[in-house]
């Protein structure tokens, strides 16, 4: 099935950059990558969970597990939020398309993962279940979601809709965030909406590059003037230079420090990406001032207790075993946390309480972040301005 080139999914590009929607209709679609193959398979079994599970390996299972336990916990937050009763009849299911629409005309697509419509209420539930490791911008000011809210509310006939992200993957206190919509908030979202698609679609749209946000998954970008400018002068520095340079970090200016740090994350970010590009292009003839080494194999252990018992098997003692074993706390205070029924504050307090003789506490050193479009500010600004991008005002719940 083709994709279209605009869709929920990718509609916060288009703010960012109004240019690339016209620049990736230029190019096919991309060939999945082995993480967005497994998260489809996943999304497929989150949504089928009668279908057969047992090719998944310990660490998959625990995810599905996750989700659906999440997504327990956010339909559980909405009734008590809303005081919804118990008895109170529903519709549900899972992998719903929606269209945004202009009139009778389709724009562009959405498809939610689990939904839940209270009819006699008009309230909907909306869960979007991310599978990746990367943290996604929280319900209540992402874009995907805004387009769910405004998609369901024309579908369902809503008057509440409640748009939920689920996070199996992200440690526990980061995992769901919840968002409500009602008819106001729903009709802004709707016009702002409609201004980006309708901006992103005129001919010779501008395109604005940012290696962290609309760049990182834009399929054009290697082919778009604006990115090339922005980071046309990482290229100026010999690669045979990386000491030198490093020892001269500290004469950086403020704004070449800004320009170095911004490159940096960014190539790390699509680094790998970028690999799979090269052997692409190789495979097809080009690159030639490159060479394709040999794979190597990337081994890990998903199912740790089946682990142990093989090594258990081949003569290891159990205290060699566990010497090599890496706990994660996270990971021990959800499964005390089920096992107790305590909260997980309580839940992580009490694997800290145990394990208080082994546990080494250190600090991580502070967070270092680009403030994103920050401009030097005047002395004064005799003016006030408002800094809203749009006038939408949410009612967050939390789990």
């Amino acid at each position: 099935m083709t994709r279209a080139t605009t869709s929920a999914s990718n509609m916060f590009r288009r703010f960012l950059c109004e240019g690339s929607h016209e620049a990736e209709e230029q190019f096919p679609e991309e060939t999945d990558s082995e993480y967005s193959e497994e998260g489809t398979l996943l999304h497929d079994l989150a949504a089928n969970p009668d279908k057969d599970r047992s090719d998944l390996n310990a660490e998959q299972k625990e995810i599905l597990d996750r989700a659906e336990r999440g997504a327990d916990k956010i339909l559980q937050s909405v009734k008590t939020s809303l005081k919804i009763s118990d008895n109170e009849s529903f519709e549900e299911g899972h992998e719903k398309e929606m269209w945004f629409r202009k009139g009778l005309k389709n724009l562009f697509p959405g498809h939610c993962d689990r939904w839940r419509y209270y009819p006699r209420l008009k309230v909907l539930v909306i869960i979007d279940h991310k599978f990746g490791y990367r943290k996604v911008e929280e319900a209540e000011t992402n874009t995907q979601l805004r387009c769910y809210a405004v998609m369901g509310a024309a579908k369902w006939d809503s008057d509440n809709v409640l748009v939920a992200i689920n996070q199996p993957r992200l440690p526990y206190d980061d995992r769901v965030s919840i968002a409500e919509y009602d008819r106001d908030t729903i009709k802004a979202a709707r016009e702002y909406l409609l201004d980006g698609w309708e901006a992103c679609h005129k001919p010779n749209a501008p395109r604005v590059a940012d290696a962290e946000n609309q760049c990182l998954y834009c399929k054009a970008k290697l082919h778009c003037d604006a990115y090339r400018e922005k980071y046309a002068w990482m290229s100026s520095i010999p690669t045979d230079q990386a000491g030198l340079f490093i020892e001269h970090l500290a004469e950086l200016t403020d704004e070449q420090f800004a320009k170095v740090f911004e490159a940096c994350s960014f190539a790390e970010k699509v680094f790998d990406k970028l690999k799979e590009e090269g052997r692409r292009r190789k495979e097809s003839g080009r690159l030639p001032m490159f060479e394709v080494g040999k794979e190597t194999p990337d081994a890990r252990i998903t199912d740790p207790y089946l682990a142990f018992q093989l090594m258990q098997k081949d003569g290891l003692s159990n205290q060699e075993i566990l010497s090599c074993a890496n706990f994660g706390l996270g990971n021990l205070a959800e499964k005390i946390s089920l096992r107790f029924t305590l909260s997980n504050k309580d839940a992580k307090r009490r694997v800290r309480d145990v394990l208080a003789e082994v546990i080494t506490v250190t600090s991580k050193a502070a967070p270092l972040k680009l403030i994103p479009d920050w401009k030097p500010q005047p002395a004064a600004i005799e003016n006030g301005s408002d800094t809203e991008l749009f006038p939408i005002t949410f009612r967050n719940i939390t789990p």
